[in-house]
């Protein structure tokens, strides 16, 4: 159960959180299984904090800094997340159907098992993540960068990977690739 008062200091908005959290850099948030469903959380710091199975379903996280914060089983489906920072992330088994991830940063994320089904990644940075067994299905991954991404028995089927970056990509398994043409 998420810690109130870190619910509270969130719910005051990003300005208040963001200077809580830089006058308190060494604690760790505490918003397990938070219900944030359409929070307005653009640019917020939620570095390292615990999110746990919380709703950010239709959440604005746009530029937020999710770096190092676990999101295993979190629910982002429809969330807005153009131009985050999840570098180091734990986003298994969280569900990102719709997501928008445009642009964001995925590096070393793990999204094992992640669920992001018709989400945009377009120029999303996603190398050295883990996808293992993730589902990509008609994902928009164009100009996306997944160098050295562990893709194994990842569902690609009708994803668009156009001008994406595979090099050295883990693609054992891979079910169907079908790269699809976007108007």
């Amino acid at each position: 159960m998420a810690t109130q008062q870190h619910l509270e200091m969130l719910r005051a908005g990003v300005n208040v959180w963001n200077c809580w959290r830089q006058e308190h850099p060494a604690i760790t948030p505490d918003l397990y299984g938070a219900d944030l469903i359409g929070a307005s959380l653009k640019g917020a710091n939620l570095s390292r904090a615990d999110l746990r199975v919380a709703d950010l379903s239709g959440a604005d996280l746009q530029d937020a800094d999710l770096r190092g914060a676990d999101l295993l089983g979190a629910r982002l489906s429809d969330a807005r997340l153009q131009g985050a920072h999840l570098s180091g992330a734990h986003l298994s088994h969280a569900d990102l159907s719709r997501a928008n991830l445009s642009a964001a940063n995925l590096r070393e994320a793990c999204l094992h098992r992640a669920t992001l089904f018709r989400a945009a990644l377009v120029q999303a940075d996603l190398t050295g993540a883990d996808l293992h067994a993730a589902d990509l299905h008609d994902a928009n991954l164009s100009q996306a960068v997944l160098r050295k991404t562990d893709l194994r028995d990842a569902d690609l089927a009708a994803a668009n990977l156009r001008e994406a970056d595979l090099t050295e990509a883990d693609l054992r398994g891979v079910v169907r690739t079908i790269v699809t043409k976007r108007l």
